[in-house]
């Protein structure tokens, strides 16, 4: 996901670097978008590795969060791809046997291409915390209910607590507190 915004970080601090790390940049991110293709499953989902056929949860939310944002910056990204991971994220999301935080990224990814689900969010609220909470509530206000997203924001709780996670919901306070700068502006 830092590849996607490199070139406009440099340009706050040195607009000659910036011209000069935007073609490598936009590579790399192409190179990103080719890779992650070949990591696709028939399912929708993404494996942890090319050509394997298991999915990795968090890995396929994060890789189709990374492929939205790279739509969105204007991209190409082949539309095959993009409809196989929403539908997963979709069914991925709905199904109450998957993890809670996993669900919350997962409903936060789809209000990022208008899939609204008030109703989940609402119910899933109250069974996370930090992060999961701060996706649950940009959910709620891309979905244009202020006042709930105003309302889970103010239960995100301490980032000052959250422990580094490696496996499964990778986890940190940096990234916690990345999610929930996101998430205000």
């Amino acid at each position: 996901m830092p590849q996607l915004h490199a070139s406009q970080l440099l340009r706050l601090i040195d607009e000659d670097d910036a011209k000069n790390a935007e073609e490598e940049s936009r590579q790399n991110v192409m190179a990103a978008v080719k890779k992650l293709s070949r990591m696709q499953n028939e399912r929708g989902s993404f494996s942890a590795w090319e050509g394997g056929d298991s999915s990795y949860a968090y890995g396929s939310i994060y890789a189709s969060h990374f492929l939205i944002e790279a739509k969105s910056m204007g991209f190409p990204i082949k539309s095959s791809v993009l409809v196989k991971a929403l539908r997963y994220l979709s069914s991925f999301a709905h199904n109450s046997n998957n993890k809670t935080d996993h669900r919350a990224y997962a409903y936060y990814v789809l209000a990022r291409t208008k899939q609204f689900f008030p109703e989940k969010y609402k119910s899933l609220s109250d069974k996370v915390s930090g992060s999961s909470r701060a996706y649950l509530a940009s959910a709620l206000f891309l979905s244009g209910d202020k006042a709930l997203a105003r309302e889970t924001l103010n239960k995100v709780g301490d980032f000052e607590k959250v422990k580094r996670s490696t496996g499964g919901y990778l986890n940190s306070k940096v990234i916690s507190q990345s999610i929930l700068l996101k998430t205000l502006i």
